[in-house]
C-alpha cells in the first residue's frame, strides 16, 4: 500500500538510503532529481535509477566531501539544485 508523506527535502548535500525494488538492493543515494524521476546511487558501478523504482527513501546523514566529489565526477553537476528554504517536496513512499 502506498503512503503519501509531505516533508522538506534538501537534496543538495544529503545522503539517503532506499530500497531499489527491481534489484531488491538497499541503495545509498548521493542525489535525487524529483522532477526527472531519477536518483544517483553510490557503489560499483555507480548507477542512475528511477526514483519511482525506490521505496522507503530515508535521509541518512550529511554528505561527505568525498561523496560530493564522487557525485560530481560520475553523475555531473546538475544534482546541485538547492531547494528553496520554504519549498515543500511531496514524495510517495511505498511501505515494505
Amino acid at each position: 500500500m502506498k503512503k503519501k508523506y509531505t516533508r522538506k527535502l534538501d537534496t543538495m548535500f544529503v545522503v539517503y538510503t532506499a530500497k531499489h525494488i527491481p534489484s531488491g538492493e538497499r541503495w545509498l543515494l548521493l542525489g535525487i532529481d524529483k522532477e526527472g524521476d531519477r536518483v544517483c546511487a553510490a557503489g560499483w558501478p555507480p548507477s542512475i535509477g528511477k526514483l519511482s523504482d525506490c521505496e522507503n527513501v530515508v535521509e541518512l546523514r550529511p554528505m561527505t566531501v568525498e561523496e560530493y566529489n564522487t557525485r560530481r565526477n560520475h553523475f555531473g553537476y546538475n544534482w546541485d539544485k538547492k531547494k528553496k528554504e520554504n519549498e515543500v517536496t511531496e514524495a510517495i513512499l511505498k511501505s515494505e
